[in-house]
């Protein structure tokens, strides 16, 4: 059910120009592959009819793949890479209802500061700066993504420290902070554990 046709294995001739005959091929390669995949993933396919769309698959690689030069292949990543990124952002725009608690972040390009001048103008928490042709990195921390927060400072008073755990089961987990208000009576403001060396922990916890 659904089998594709043999390949020959006779490899296709172009006339076209370099860019018009570079497109094509991705372009042929591109649909081959999403093709390929949708039919084997195919609950309607018998497993002979998804073993031969995988051949066909591995030839339409072979065959068209050979074809394209490595001087064609320049810079190739990142043009995919950006226009898979304006993709899933058309999708999402078509896939997503805003609403009171949903909106979707637009994007500015090329005018950081003053998309951050605008940040801090609403007092807004902060922006995230991105390389274009960055995608996300679980669990790491690198300099194509960049938190830049709406920073506020104040000068608090060390109320105490809660029980560290851990690592950090000898010293304390985080120190809680506040300030006093006009009838001297504390107020929590926050607390915080991050930041501190070894030996800063150790001296505060001398010092408590």
């Amino acid at each position: 059910m659904g089998e594709p046709e043999q390949e020959t294995g006779q490899k296709p001739t172009s006339n076209l120009e370099p860019a018009e005959r570079r497109n094509s091929l991705f372009a042929y390669l591109g649909h081959a592959i999403r093709l390929s995949h949708e039919k084997m993933s195919s609950k309607g396919n018998s497993d002979s009819a998804k073993q031969a769309w995988g051949r066909l698959m591995v030839a339409a690689i072979g065959t068209y793949g050979s074809l394209i030069k490595d001087t064609e292949l320049e810079g190739i990543e990142e043009r995919l890479s950006l226009l898979e990124e304006e993709k899933e952002k058309e999708l999402l725009k078509k896939s997503v209802t805003e609403g009171y608690h949903v909106i979707i972040n637009d994007y500015t390009e090329e005018k950081g500061e003053q998309f951050y001048q605008a940040v801090l103008e609403h007092d807004l928490e902060g922006m995230v700066a991105k390389r274009k042709d960055s995608c996300y990195e679980q669990g790491l921390r690198t300099g194509s993504w960049l938190k830049v927060k709406n920073l506020k400072s104040c000068d608090c008073v060390i109320f105490g420290y809660s029980k560290g755990l851990g690592a950090r089961e000898s010293t304390f987990g985080a120190l809680i902070v506040g300030l006093y208000d006009q009838d001297e009576k504390p107020i929590y403001i926050a607390h915080f554990g991050t930041g501190f060396t070894q030996e800063l922990l150790e001296f505060l916890l001398a010092e408590f």
